[in-house]
């Protein structure tokens, strides 16, 4: 923990864990959103608390767990998940509480700035070769959006 985290409420800090935990599993390549969803089943609690008591001095009981989990739904850094009852996903709110940087979810689109691209001049629509991807391109641009590659004139559709 940076000298930041040190100072958080006992809350917030179980909240730095649970942050922390589905930025890793993001990470680790967990592609469905259930598998994220913190839940209030005996198994996933269970779970939970273990990997919770595994960075506290002293061990949490499973009970003020769940205590902490309907603090943070109250406070709005949890939010119910649509699919499952009983089962809530961590809101960017709660990653902004900790100072952590949240991770897009699986299947959750990254939405990105519109490029600032002159109207009024000419543009050409190059394939990369390395992503595949078409794009239209100013004359005077010579590398890819995407990944970086060099265009070339040729591959011009």
């Amino acid at each position: 923990m940076s000298k930041e985290k040190k100072g958080l409420k006992y809350p917030l800090k179980i909240l730095d864990i649970l942050c922390e935990r589905q930025n890793r599993l993001i990470k680790e390549g967990v592609n469905r959103i259930e598998d994220l969803a913190i839940g209030t089943s005996l198994r996933t609690i269970s779970n939970i608390l273990e990997e919770v008591n595994r960075k506290r001095e002293k061990p949490l009981k499973s009970t003020s767990l769940e205590r902490t989990f309907r603090d943070l739904k109250r406070e709005g850094y949890l939010k119910p998940f649509p699919e499952k009852s009983g089962y809530s996903l961590l809101t960017p709110e709660a990653f902004q509480a900790v100072g952590r940087e949240m991770l897009p979810l699986p299947g959750e689109t990254v939405q990105r700035r519109p490029l600032n691209i002159p109207r009024d001049k000419i543009h050409i629509n190059i394939e990369c070769r390395v992503c595949h991807i078409v794009d239209g391109y100013l004359e005077d641009e010579k590398e890819c959006r995407h990944c970086g590659a060099t265009l070339y004139r040729m591959d011009a559709l």
